[in-house]
């Protein structure tokens, strides 16, 4: 099989509370327990240092309540983008489950789709009010745009070795400054999923024949995807704008240096080569490197 259809489903609804399906549901994520939870109140389970907030003025300098509303959106942006990929990673398992060229390969997948959906079950209770859809996030619709028309060998390499080779060094990140322990649990649990998911794709991958349809689409939404890590941490600049107000271009560069924004993307960069390591990417790594993706941008250029 060559081709097969699949709706992301980013935006795809949640039944109503009193649903009767809801508590087969989660009985068979076996979380019926979480579901009678009190639900979340704050999405500040990070203290400021995590996001580099402790070095800049604006920050330490605005009144306390800044202060705490600027962190509730920090943590609040890295669980919704957290939901939404484990979201989308139902959709990829399900493409991935029809694509596969033999039952060992399809039972494996299969095994991942109740991973993805054990995570965002879990994810989604530590979120204020879920939101069914995303708002505007370019990596969003580029996650999505990939799942729903890359081919077989394409989303092995980038969903699996590259996104879900990051995903583990920035779950272990946001695990180890995590200051809630059942969400650290949430985020261990995860962790030892994604390892096989990485894993296993690299083996598909390195097995595979590349054709160049499939390297011309592997560089095509890489770039853009490098060019999002090269502009630095634009989250955390976005959340301090959303409670300070809009701040002038010169503050906004003063922001990206006080946050250190080109080391920050500096190393995240340099854990994605390394991620594209092996025989099969050497054209792919090349071709992005001529592009200089590889490249942060100066805080100039991230303003």
């Amino acid at each position: 099989m060559t081709a097969v259809d699949v709706v992301a489903g980013m935006g795809l609804p949640s039944l109503a509370a009193g649903h009767k399906l809801r508590p087969v549901l989660a009985t068979a994520l076996r979380d019926a327990a979480d579901a009678q939870a009190p639900a979340p109140v704050s999405h500040t389970h990070w203290e400021a240092a995590y996001f580099g907030l402790d070095r800049t003025g604006l920050f330490t300098h605005a009144s306390v309540d800044a202060q705490s509303r600027i962190l509730d959106a920090c943590g609040r942006g890295l669980i919704e983008e957290a939901y939404f990929i484990e979201k989308a990673g139902i959709a990829f398992a399900a493409k991935m489950i029809l694509l596969a060229d033999t039952v060992d390969e399809r039972m494996l997948y299969a095994l991942f789709a109740a991973d993805e959906a054990t995570h965002f079950s879990a994810v989604r209770g530590f979120l204020v009010a879920p939101p069914d859809a995303p708002s505007e996030n370019a990596f969003l619709d580029l996650l999505s745009g990939i799942i729903e028309s890359g081919d077989r060998t394409t989303l092995q390499f980038v969903i699996q070795v590259v996104l879900e080779g990051w995903g583990l060094k920035h779950y272990r990140a946001m695990r180890d400054a995590c200051t809630s322990p059942a969400l650290t649990t949430v985020f261990d649990g995860i962790l030892a999923d994604e390892a096989a998911h990485h894993g296993s794709g690299r083996v598909l991958f390195e097995g595979a024949a590349v054709s160049d349809a499939s390297a011309r689409a592997i560089g095509d939404v890489l770039a853009p995807f490098l060019g999002m890590v090269q502009a630095g941490p634009q989250g955390v600049v976005g959340a301090v704008e959303g409670v300070l107000g809009p701040l002038p271009r010169r503050a906004r560069v003063r922001l990206f240096e006080e946050l250190d924004g080109r080391v920050h993307s500096g190393a995240r960069l340099a854990q994605l080569r390394a991620l594209m390591r092996g025989d099969r990417a050497r054209d792919i790594v090349a071709n992005l490197d001529s592009l200089n993706a590889f490249t942060p941008l100066s805080p100039e250029d991230c303003a």
